[in-house]
């Protein structure tokens, strides 16, 4: 099916084109496979868990139109492996009745959990400007071994030159003398990528494709950034030249806004955290310059080589301002070439940040709150906004809403409003709670003044209302390890309509914050 439509389509990445040819040619790629020349001191072969997570996120990224390697298809090989886990865990190979917590709720789950982990056990609670802080989950690596079951998947892309190949080939020429394979890998990469662009019989071609690169790294880039999404592990190995998203490994949907966020437990210091990931790809981009440039420098000299990097890195960082100022200002639904972009979604997310909002389900809302420009209205914008808020909660008791006669105090946790896990939507209060309806109503007298005719029907191509939240995908691959892949066909056919409503019962069961049980698990909160 997926193989189907992207070949309908002529681009897997679901964009109808991204600047590449190829003449509908894809390569097709084995996950799990067994061992081969490259897989060092490891086995080759791949788990029910990890296949499932790329099948699921593969073909979610190309429903939104994220630029992407696609899945053919996973298949059991009946073969059993021993990998690396989580004790506090249940094992994904005896899934179902495990995922139950023991006696104390969710909550003294949490507790247990972060006390295992060295971290003090603490819920959080509010900070006196009203803004939730729950407790950071501590980030540990997997400490036990456990059995689970060996599968097989096909990925299917233009083609699959990495960056990290032809730094290989380069390192490799200056041992050797040689370039003659890196320059058929670049050239192979040119023809099969950037056809339209570049044209590896005339004089300059080399430049050309590390421009073109760049460019579409940067088009990458700012499309991860709309819809949330963070790689893990931005190696230049694990970059694609054609600009696609690949391995899809220590990855995971932003739930909770937080410029910091990094699943990844092999990355403490967060280089490759959300918001830092536009200037991770820019290291990979200069590594592929250098790597090109050797084939500048035997062509032209070193001045040329010179200027070969400068010149992508320049493509990279004109297509990124232009792309995510475009991603920003769809989001915002605002029109092409207006000038509050900068300051409101800057404002915005510094206050998604403080209140824990959210990051899918505040856009999503988001077109709903935009109307009206009175302080009234400021304030149902935010109860349109409200569900949003509190990600990684418990939840309060006692709360008012927002208006009523305690908005400056909240509940018990620093919100106001929420009921517990089943709907802990709820506003900030005190100060928080001002800063939110100053920025509502500067944001609804800017779309009010706009009046851009689009607004509705771009927001909502832009800001998904369905992700792949990785509770999501722990529930899918924990049943398919045992056999059951119904949650698995059910997650498909949601996330082939990322931007529909869906149906009321999609929407109770997917459209929510992290569920308790979720929020700080070792495996879902945070992966290695």
């Amino acid at each position: 099916r997926a193989a189907a439509a992207a070949a309908s389509s002529g681009d897997e990445s679901g964009r109808g084109g991204d600047g590449g040819g190829g003449g509908g040619v894809y390569e097709l790629q084995l996950k799990g496979s067994g061992r081969t020349p490259f897989s060092r001191s490891f086995d080759g072969r791949a788990v029910v868990r990890s296949c499932v997570r790329e099948f699921l996120a593969s073909e979610a990224m190309a429903a939104l139109r994220v630029p992407t390697t696609r899945a053919l298809c996973v298949v059991e090989t009946g073969e059993v492996a021993r990998r690396a886990w989580y004790a506090s865990e249940p094992s994904p190979i005896n899934a179902g009745a495990k995922a139950a917590e023991a006696a104390g709720g969710p909550l003294g789950a949490l507790k247990r959990r972060a006390q295992r982990a060295g971290g003090g056990g603490s819920d959080g609670g509010a900070d006196a400007s009203g803004a939730w802080r729950p407790a950071a989950p501590r980030k540990y690596r997997p400490d036990t071994l456990v059995e689970e079951r060996c599968a097989v998947m096909c990925r299917a892309s233009r083609s699959f030159v990495r960056f990290g190949q032809l730094e290989l080939f380069a390192l490799r020429e200056a041992a050797q003398g040689s370039t003659r394979e890196l320059r058929e890998l670049a050239r192979f990469a040119a023809r099969r990528e950037f056809s339209a662009e570049v044209d590896v019989d005339a004089d300059g071609w080399v430049g050309e494709l590390a421009d073109a690169a760049a460019r579409a790294q940067a088009r990458l880039i700012t499309e991860w950034l709309r819809v949330g999404y963070v790689q893990g592990n931005m190696n230049s190995d694990n970059a694609l030249v054609g600009g696609r998203t690949l391995d899809y490994g220590p990855f995971a949907f932003m739930e909770a806004y937080d410029p910091e966020f990094q699943p990844f437990t092999s990355d403490p210091e967060g280089k490759f955290a959300y918001a830092r990931q536009p200037q991770a790809a820019f290291v990979n981009v200069q590594t592929l310059a250098a790597a090109l440039a050797v084939l500048e420098a035997e062509d032209h000299g070193p001045q040329a080589a010179e200027a070969l990097q400068a010149s992508a890195r320049e493509a990279y960082a004109v297509e990124f301002e232009a792309q995510w100022l475009e991603v920003r200002r769809r989001k915002l639904g605002l029109s092409p070439g207006h000038h509050g972009v900068d300051d409101l979604y800057g404002r915005l997310s510094t206050l998604m940040q403080r209140s824990r909002a959210d990051f899918t389900m505040a856009f999503r809302l988001l077109a709903v709150a935009a109307d009206g420009f009175s302080d009234e209205d400021a304030d149902a914008g935010l109860r349109a906004l409200a569900p949003a808020f509190g990600v990684g909660a418990a939840g309060a008791s006692g709360a008012t809403e927002i208006g009523g006669e305690g908005d400056e105090g909240g509940g018990s946790d620093g919100r106001a409003g929420g009921d517990g896990d089943a709907g802990r939507g709820g506003l900030p209060c005190g100060e928080l709670l001002r800063s939110w309806r100053t920025w509502m109503l500067d944001y609804q007298r800017a779309v009010a003044r706009d009046a851009h005719p689009s607004r509705e029907e771009e927001m909502r191509l832009a800001n998904p209302k369905y992700i792949l939240r990785n509770w999501m995908a722990t529930q899918a691959y924990d049943r398919a390890a045992a056999g059951d892949y119904s949650l698995v066909d059910e997650l498909s056919a949601l996330l082939e309509r990322p931007y529909d409503d869906g149906t009321s019962e999609q929407e109770a069961r997917y459209f929510r914050p992290t569920p308790d049980w979720a929020y700080g698990r070792a495996g879902v909160a945070f992966l290695s």
